[in-house]
């Protein structure tokens, strides 16, 4: 009982069943957004493609018997949607709310393996298990990581396979056995298959054993080393990305440049706030993802990404224009300059590009794998300094870091189930004026819910939506709060208004309070900024 090792399992394993347990009680909380329905409907053409093409006697499921290679929307992977499909025919679950939960448990739940893998990837670099846990914990402490981790069925997804990703190329690194080349390739072709940006996992892995080859002292041991799992890597992980994606079978090199092309400008032609400003989707300032990521991750954590690549930035490139590649065989420069391309490369691709963008930086959702394992080595960089100094300034330094992190923790659970909304210092002023709020209408279902509260016995009052979210959180509630509300299909037959304010003119008209918004019943806030609103319409 006094080992060590026994202690520090222990400890981890009950910090990851803790979070476990909340987790699956969280995402009770949380609604649909835009995303639920049309996803599942991705995943119902190719459900019955994959069908047909294995001969399985099942009916067609899609909508309006649509083809995969007629489909609008072709281009996109579906391996968690078909995966979700076939769960929740194994497991009977047929009610709008069964099948829609389903879909965000398995969401929260790759989220929280991902977080295992985070806490492993820590683990095996620096050997402390302690250490990894507060790695993990840090992974998990950002407010809109974690709110996105129980509805987003398409970002928090790549984001989970992005650490997978992360987690098995350090493996391969330290071991290129065929196994963990094979691994690594399987998960490759999954990433791809989520989105097509996942291109980047598989891209940068290359790029990086290519470089470690030429960073080699022994170049001959090197290739002798890994040719083997080279190989296996190098021709598998097409493979892999051709099997789970049926949109491939029948003319893979064509559909898939059809597809990178398609999903590289993605034609979406709507406007997004910024700074009190509307902008046009697809000629973006060159700062808007950066700017996103810099008001909406916690500013403590900036500041320790900052302390986390700083000297080791100086040093690459000293070495880099020495031609001495030698620091990039030391284990942990090596491991800090990996996450840092990771989480750079993809941003300053997307601004390259010019690349369409909306809903804050939710497309470069993946990019925290590799910030978030910066923060935690630039953590680490700051405590091994402080703890050369004097016993005095190391206990102010954990102090403020645990300050810092429990302020976190404070405004997570405060915000609750709103994290998705969460901003920080940086985006002080009128954020109802200048930034995105509930852009995704996942507060609907807690609208809703309330407005359900204020029905008489046997009264079901009619309400109108303002955007589509509001109908399928409707769907979405429980069979008795569901009997309460009516759906009105316009404001003249409805008794009340909900919203989530996510145009120009409602902000407008909420602000002056004009029309059916001079008398709110509900509302929703964030901290005092409101996200969303119920109103009684005045029938006179």
């Amino acid at each position: 009982m006094n080992n060590p090792n026994f202690k520090s399992r222990l400890f981890s394993f009950i910090f990851f069943l803790g979070f476990f347990i909340i987790g699956m009680n969280a995402v009770h909380d949380f609604g649909l957004g835009f995303d639920d329905e049309i996803q599942e409907r991705h995943g119902r053409v190719s459900y019955d493609y994959i069908n047909k093409t294995f001969g399985i006697d099942k009916g067609p499921i899609a909508p309006n018997r649509e083809q995969l290679h007629e489909y609008e929307y072709k281009y996109y992977g579906v391996v968690f949607q078909v995966s979700a499909l076939y769960l929740e025919r194994i497991f009977g679950l047929n009610s709008y709310f069964e099948r829609y939960m389903l879909r965000h448990q398995m969401v929260f739940i790759l989220f929280f393996l991902a977080s295992i893998a985070f806490y492993r990837i820590l683990y095996r670099q620096f050997g402390n298990r302690y250490l990894a846990v507060l790695g993990a914990f840090i992974f998990i402490l950002s407010p809109r990581t974690f709110g996105h981790a129980f509805f987003n069925i398409k970002d928090s997804v790549l984001l989970s396979f992005f650490v997978f990703g992360l987690a098995s190329f350090y493996r391969y690194l330290d071991n290129p056995t065929v196994r963990n080349g094979l691994l690594h390739a399987l998960i490759c072709g999954l990433c791809v298959n989520i989105r097509i940006v996942g291109i980047i996992l598989p891209a940068l892995s290359v790029a990086w054993i290519g470089f470690y080859f030429l960073a080699a002292a022994n170049k001959k041991a090197f290739w002798n080393t890994w040719k083997k799992s080279l190989l296996t890597y190098g021709l598998l992980t097409p493979v892999f990305i051709y099997i789970f994606w049926p949109y491939l079978w029948e003319n893979p090199i064509h559909n898939f440049l059809e597809s990178f092309k398609a999903m590289g400008k993605f034609d979406w032609r709507g406007e997004v706030l910024l700074f009190n400003e509307y902008l046009y989707a697809p000629d973006l300032p060159w700062y808007y993802a950066p700017a996103w990521m810099l008001i909406s991750i916690p500013l403590f954590y900036w500041l320790l990404f900052v302390l986390g690549f700083g000297k080791p930035l100086v040093q690459w490139i000293k070495g880099l224009f020495k031609g001495d590649l030698s620091w990039f065989r030391d284990r942990e420069q090596r491991f800090i300059v990996i996450a840092f391309s990771f989480f750079l490369l993809p941003l300053l691709m997307v601004i390259i590009k010019n690349s369409t963008l909306y809903d804050g930086w939710r497309q470069l959702h993946f990019t925290y794998a590799g910030f978030a394992l910066i923060v935690f080595a630039g953590l680490l960089r700051m405590l091994r300094w402080a703890k050369q100094k004097q016993a005095k300034v190391y206990t102010l330094v954990k102090v403020f870091a645990g300050l810092n992190i429990g302020y976190i923790l404070y405004l997570m659970v405060a915000i609750h189930p709103y994290q998705q909304t969460y901003f920080n210092v940086l985006a002080s002023g009128d954020q109802f004026s200048r930034f995105e709020l509930d852009y995704w209408g996942i507060s609907y279902r807690s609208g809703l819910k309330q407005l359900a509260e204020k029905a008489e016995e046997g009264e079901c009052i009619k309400f109108y939506a303002f955007s589509y979210p509001g109908i399928a959180n409707h769907k979405f509630l429980d069979e008795e709060t569901k009997s309460k509300l009516c759906l009105g299909y316009n404001k003249n037959d409805s008794d009340y208004y909900i919203t989530n304010f996510r145009s120009k003119g409602e902000r407008k008209d909420y602000k002056a309070k004009n029309g059916r918004f001079n008398n709110p019943v509900v509302l929703i806030e964030r901290q005092g900024v409101p996200i969303m609103g119920v109103f009684k319409l005045d029938k006179n």
